[in-house]
């Protein structure tokens, strides 16, 4: 059945309403900034209590020790800086430095991935681009299911 234009915009219509009122299109509801420990928490952990999109999946390893505290201050870091509305710097700046300090950690595929997306709601398209792609390279041809489903999600955006 072919629905007419105005009952497609309608449902259109509520169709987005619906989404905007499950949490799409919303910036990440995120943890207060004293509840990320260091040492204490898993990368899936720090992910979502900073507002990350997508889990940081350690793929072909584990984070090295030096690895996660540095993942754990970079985070903590976007947090803070996110959540102050008198910062004017970058607030990316600490974490998008952690893949460049640590190339083929486990987790740049995923870390890649997360900072695409921020770039993009923070409005840098070009680096957003750079970003989705450099996952995309880490990611494809990956066995592990979880990387297979974080390279989708890059190819996509």
């Amino acid at each position: 059945m072919k629905l007419s234009r105005p009952k497609s915009a309608l449902a259109l219509g509520l169709l987005a309403g619906l989404l905007w009122s499950s949490g799409c299109g919303k910036a990440p509801q995120m943890a207060p900034v004293a509840n990320i420990q260091a040492g204490a928490k898993s990368t899936v952990q720090m992910a979502l209590e900073c507002g990350l999109s997508e889990p940081l999946v350690e793929l072909g390893g584990a984070l090295t020790a030096q690895e996660s505290d540095s993942l754990q201050k970079a985070l903590t870091a976007y947090r803070q800086h996110s959540q102050d509305p008198k910062f004017q710097g970058d607030p990316l700046a600490e974490l998008s430095a952690f893949p460049r300090q640590y190339p083929r950690s486990p987790v740049d595929g995923s870390l890649e991935l997360n900072l695409g997306l921020l770039y993009r709601t923070h409005g840098y398209n070009r680096r957003s681009l750079e970003a989705l792609k450099a996952s995309w390279d880490f990611l494809k041809g990956s066995s592990d299911p979880r990387a297979n489903d974080l390279a989708n999600r890059a190819l996509g955006e």
